[in-house]
């Protein structure tokens, strides 16, 4: 099967990391000799070797040593990831993140973060990796590394009922909520290609720390807050299912891929993690693990791309 554009790419940034990381591992090799030589000189010179980093520690040896895998999850974005009300976690991102924790042989961990602090890197080691639905895009990936996609994410327009928004050229001059950092809200902005171009109607963004508090805003009526909301198809689907009064306006105006994230700036080598996460997600595309899941949550197989 021949590659995609998106996982060429990722391929091609992953042997640059490879050669990144050779430098950096150089450098802190001849730096280490240099201050151990110069800490040999006298006594009155404190030695750094204490606090240099041990040369060569990665991330996966870290995480099977702890035992477990720190995951950073959206706590309200259902069907993708909850946190119940008991603080157990569910939804079709949690189920995925499980299974990597399984098949490295570690306990999951999951830790409610704002998806907008996640997608800007520099996580200070807070998480291991992030399992959330996350498109790949350049600029996410000059902070973030990404895994091969795991499933694809259609995106479409949200209006309440009984609104006269029956079709998109009815958007013309509206306010849509869209959450912020995603991807939704480069597409609305025209930053984005996708099936139409959205900024052509004038729209006036209006963004949200999450899905859920835009629909329930656009499912108030007032019309004073939202005309309408760009998201996931999943995520209209879960809130229509919740008893919010909104409906999908026409087919889906935008799709994109979804990958695994870890920490471009993390100062543990991360190449051995993400490459293992890689052949899980092989491994779970091969024996039908993301079709079943996908099918659970989502009602449909989206696992295909």
């Amino acid at each position: 099967m021949p590659q995609r554009p998106e996982e060429s790419s990722l391929a091609t940034g992953k042997v640059l990391y490879v050669l990144e990381r050779a430098v950096r591992i150089i450098l802190s090799a001849v730096a280490f000799i240099v201050l151990s030589g110069c800490g040999a000189t006298t006594s009155k010179t404190p030695s750094t070797a204490s606090t240099t980093p041990a040369i060569g520690t990665d991330l996966l040896s870290e995480v099977r040593q702890r035992g477990t895998l720190v995951i950073a999850s959206d706590a309200n974005y259902s069907p993708q990831s909850v946190r119940n009300a008991d603080g157990t976690w569910s939804g079709f991102d949690v189920d995925v993140a499980r299974q990597i924790a399984l098949r490295l042989g570690v306990k999951p961990v999951f830790e409610s973060a704002n998806f907008d602090l996640i997608v800007r890197g520099h996580w200070l080691g807070r998480w291991d990796i992030d399992v959330g639905s996350m498109s790949v895009t350049d600029e996410r990936s000059k902070v973030l590394w990404f895994s091969k996609s795991y499933y694809s994410v259609p995106g479409a327009i949200a209006a309440r009922n009984g609104s006269d928004i029956k079709s998109i050229g009815d958007l013309t001059g509206r306010s849509v909520g869209v959450t912020a950092g995603t991807t939704f809200q480069s597409y609305a902005e025209g930053k984005l290609a996708g099936r139409i171009r959205l900024s052509d109607y004038r729209l006036r963004i209006v963004p949200y720390d999450t899905d859920v508090h835009a629909l329930r805003d656009l499912g108030a009526g007032d019309g004073r807050r939202v005309d309408a909301v760009l998201t996931s198809v999943p995520t209209i689907n879960s809130a229509i299912g919740s008893g919010i009064p909104i409906h999908i306006v026409g087919a889906p105006v935008y799709e994109d891929r979804a990958a695994i994230a870890l920490d471009r700036s993390s100062d543990r080598e991360s190449l051995s993690l993400l490459l293992a996460i890689d052949a899980i997600v092989d491994a779970m595309h091969k024996d039908g693990t993301l079709r079943r899941l996908s099918i659970k949550y989502y009602g449909a197989d989206l696992s295909k791309g």
